[in-house]
């Protein structure tokens, strides 16, 4: 998978590559995490501790959690206004007749 490759390439670099500037080093390991590349895993070939790459998926983990809570709002404002999921259907879509 994508992920695995971008892993690999990252160790690659790390060891005799350009060094890459924190924030490349960052937009790497959010670009693994979001590949479903483990945390444990990029900390196992990197040596990146895992309380650094916590910390830099942060922002990321936190966005997307925002992001969840507005459709659950969203989806909770279209229920009270009468609308209703269906299977095959997400939640809030208006389905045919």
């Amino acid at each position: 998978p994508e992920g695995e490759v971008l892993l690999k390439a990252f160790v690659a670099n790390l060891k005799h590559g350009l060094p890459l500037k924190r924030e490349e080093k960052m937009l790497v390991v959010q670009a693994l995490y979001q590949e479903g590349v483990s945390v444990s895993l990029i900390h196992e070939k990197t040596g990146i501790p895992e309380r650094t790459l916590w910390r830099w998926l942060k922002p990321l983990i936190d966005k997307k959690q925002e992001e969840q809570e507005a459709l659950k709002d969203k989806a909770a404002e279209l229920r009270e206004q009468g609308l209703k999921s269906s299977p095959g259907y997400p939640a809030g879509s208006i389905q045919p007749k």
